[in-house]
C-alpha cells in the first residue's frame, strides 16, 4: 500500500511526469535513488503507470463523448473486449446502476460519430439500449483524486 511519501510523489508526478529524479528528489527532501525505487516499486506493484495524455483536440479528435451502454448480461464481458478494440474509444468501465458499461471516446466530428455508432457500435452482440452524451467542456483533468 503506498504511504504518504509515495502519495507526494505520484501528485508531483501526475503534474509533470518528466521530471527527472534529482528534480523529485529535492521537492520531497528525499534522494534521487530513493525516488527511483519508490517509483520501480509503485510500477512492478501495478500502483503506477506512467503514460503518455494525448491532447485529443491536437490530434484532431475534439468531439469527446461519453456512451453509456445497456448490455443483457450473458453478453457483457464480450461486449467489453469488443469495446475495448473498437476505434476512438479511451476508456471501458463497467458500471453499477442504469447502464452496464460506460465509455469515454474522441471522434473528428459528429459525422465520425455517427459513423462510428452505425458500423461499429450497433453492431456489438447483446446490446439492449445506448445513450450518447457530447462533451461540452473539460474542466479537470486529473487521474487521481489525491488530496
Amino acid at each position: 500500500m503506498p504511504d504518504s511519501i509515495d502519495i507526494k510523489l505520484v501528485k508531483l508526478l501526475s503534474k509533470n511526469a518528466r521530471q527527472d529524479s534529482e528534480t523529485l528528489a529535492k521537492k520531497l527532501d528525499l534522494s534521487a535513488a530513493t525516488v527511483r525505487r519508490r517509483i520501480k516499486k509503485l510500477i512492478g506493484s501495478g500502483s503506477l503507470r506512467i503514460i503518455g495524455v494525448v491532447n485529443a483536440p491536437s490530434f484532431g479528435l475534439p468531439l469527446s463523448v461519453i456512451i453509456a451502454l445497456d448490455v443483457i448480461p450473458e453478453k457483457l464481458d464480450s461486449a467489453m473486449k469488443a469495446l475495448n478494440n473498437l476505434p476512438g474509444i479511451n476508456r471501458v468501465f463497467f458500471t453499477s446502476g442504469r447502464y452496464d458499461v460506460i465509455v469515454n471516446a474522441n471522434f473528428a466530428s459528429t459525422s465520425a460519430l455517427a459513423d462510428f455508432i452505425r458500423d461499429h457500435l450497433n453492431k456489438i452482440e447483446g446490446l439492449k439500449d445506448t445513450e450518447t452524451f457530447i462533451c461540452l467542456d473539460e474542466e479537470r483533468q486529473h487521474f487521481l483524486p489525491l488530496t
